[in-house]
């Protein structure tokens, strides 16, 4: 399961780090990532995050990791990205979202938060992400998400 676990992390840096290279801007950037979680997370069971935890300690350790070293970083640079680019505000506490938005990953998968039979952790994941895009946002930054959203298939 480690070795699963390890690839499978393994891919999603890849495709969050390419998407960072080929994205025209922070905002940009995040759209790729919102399709990759939506890929990822459609058809999986939420059971499997707590099985994972429950069973498979050193694999969620793993997964614990990555997204309080990883992800982390990732979002951070994104809203230093957006920041400088002007697209969000400079007046952003940065430790604190980057943390608080790391901290919501989880919240798709932890049944008594959002019940599966419910909702769809793909929606959730995707709503949240937007809900914070859109907090973190100037006007121009508005504008271009929505630009992005319409894009969206």
């Amino acid at each position: 399961m480690l070795n699963v676990m390890s690839r499978h992390l393994q891919l999603m840096e890849d495709q969050c780090n390419s998407g960072r290279q080929q994205s025209a801007n922070a905002l940009e950037e995040m759209f790729p990532v919102m399709k990759m979680l939506d890929e990822r997370l459609r058809n999986m069971n939420p059971v499997a995050m707590l099985d994972l935890q429950k069973f498979h300690a050193r694999a969620f350790q793993l997964f614990q990791t990555h997204r309080n070293v990883f992800l982390l970083d990732f979002i951070r640079n994104n809203m230093e990205r957006g920041i400088a680019e002007g697209l969000y505000r400079p007046d952003l506490e940065i430790d604190i979202l980057s943390r608080f938005r790391t901290a919501c990953v989880m919240f798709c998968v932890q049944p008594d938060v959002f019940p599966m039979q419910t909702y769809d952790m793909s929606k959730v994941q995707l709503v949240l992400l937007e809900h914070f895009l859109f907090g973190l946002v100037t006007k121009e930054g508005y504008e271009l998400i929505e630009t992005y959203r319409k894009q969206r298939p």
